[in-house]
């Protein structure tokens, strides 16, 4: 019994001491909010009615809204004082914005970008043991959508896709106690075009004509987040 509480005691010691020179490593999972801006390129219209293919230029929308990123992850020491990691951060909320038409008779329609899903490395450097600056770096994706509301020259329709990208990102991370630790970050996300075909009906004399319509949009984000997070 005595040597148990011996052995007990040398662990708990020993896993003590490994603990306070650990720094930023372990798993973590956090929660931010703070500033984000959309940028959707390249929103051309091309339309093709009883074999006549028309084209219409759109100009860029921008989304500007609050954001709520949920992160995950592990950190892991590499040398010294510099780590390496791998996190996830899901986008919760729904980004929109209704387009002002370019024309008189151009439909209001309204995009949205959600379920943004990122996956990253994240190098970094423990300045001491409550004090972590990071970089972040990998793939990323979203799903975008469009409503297109029903006027006099055409039905309505829905269109949505998924883009895929890349984020880069940095960011300062302090503890506040015991694992509970407060951040700052900014990110870039830069997204592919990604096909969008709709078809719908078109009106045209009281007739209703088969149409189809193709978009090719690209995007851009950027996000200022500051969040609250917990080192397991």
């Amino acid at each position: 019994m005595r040597k148990l509480s011996i052995s007990l005691i040398l662990l708990t010691s020993i896993t003590t001491a490994y603990a306070d020179g650990k720094g930023s490593e372990g798993f973590y999972g956090q929660i931010s909010t703070g500033y984000e801006e959309d940028l959707l390129q390249s929103l051309n219209v091309t339309t093709t009615t009883s074999g006549k293919t028309s084209t219409e230029t759109g100009r860029d929308e921008r989304l500007r809204g609050v954001p709520l990123v949920l992160g995950f992850g592990y950190i892991f020491g590499a040398y010294k004082d510099f780590k390496l990691g791998v996190g996830l951060d899901y986008s919760a909320l729904t980004q929109s914005q209704v387009m002002v038409p370019t024309n008189k008779n151009g439909a209001a329609n309204t995009f949205y970008i959600q379920n943004r899903t990122s996956i990253f490395l994240i190098p970094s450097w423990q300045i001491d043991e409550t004090k972590l600056l990071y970089l972040k770096g990998g793939y990323s994706t979203q799903k975008i959508s469009e409503d297109r509301v029903s006027n006099s020259n055409a039905s309505g329709y829905n269109i949505s896709g998924w883009q895929n990208g890349y984020i880069i990102g940095a960011g300062y991370r302090q503890e506040i106690y015991k694992g509970l630790y407060g951040f700052i970050e900014a990110n870039y996300m830069q997204y592919n075009n990604v096909d969008l075909p709709s078809s719908h009906i078109t009106y045209y004399k009281g007739e209703q004509i088969p149409s189809s319509t193709f978009q090719n949009p690209k995007g851009i984000t950027y996000t200022t987040l500051a969040g609250i997070g917990y080192k397991f």
